[in-house]
């Protein structure tokens, strides 16, 4: 996975009240290779920075399949204290879900996106293929070229030529299992 990312959310320097300061970890709350009918839960951490006692108030995500699990939670943070809250993902389809979970502290509000992703095949090839200089004399010229799926479905690809030399393109199409 990658390295975690926080948000780090500081008060206006026009108000000298109170300074809030929060951190919130992730910065973004991605769920890969979901699949409908399962249930996946990830943590989300929020850090109070201030120097002060901080209200903190959490809005649900719009979309349904995404749900806010408060845990051991508090209306006021602490300075130097932290809570902990679970976001749950429960996609109905087959489909990439994309929402955002806002949180609240005075009059700042983080956003933290809410992204769930379903299975997919990830293939990749050379970006430009290059034969070189062929040379006729009766001689068979050959590249291979290699496609790897990063995915964790199996992948399909096609391959059409439209140009006038006689190339033969071999195998034309084919399925790339995951992983490989």
């Amino acid at each position: 996975m990658e390295s975690e990312r926080s948000s780090l959310m500081a008060r206006d320097l026009e108000t000298p009240k109170k300074d809030i300061q929060l951190r919130v970890t992730p910065s973004e709350v991605k769920f890969l290779d979901a699949m409908a009918g399962r249930v996946y839960r990830l943590p989300i951490t929020v850090h109070n920075l201030g120097r002060y006692s901080q209200k903190i108030r959490f809005q649900e995500p719009v979309k349904p399949q995404f749900k806010l699990i408060l845990i051991n939670l508090d209306k006021a943070l602490a300075s130097g204290l932290q809570t902990t809250a679970m976001v749950e993902y429960h996609p109905d389809k087959n489909e990439d879900t994309f929402d955002q979970l806002l949180i609240s502290v005075g009059n700042k509000t983080v956003e933290i996106p809410l992204i769930g992703l379903i299975l997919s095949c990830q293939l990749e090839i050379e970006s430009e293929v290059n034969f070189g200089t062929l040379v006729a004399n009766s001689k068979v010229y050959c590249k291979e070229i290699h496609i790897i799926n990063h995915g964790r479905v199996p992948g399909m690809f096609k391959t059409e030529y439209q140009g006038q030399l006689p190339i033969v393109i071999f195998p034309t199409s084919g399925i790339v299992q995951p992983k490989s």
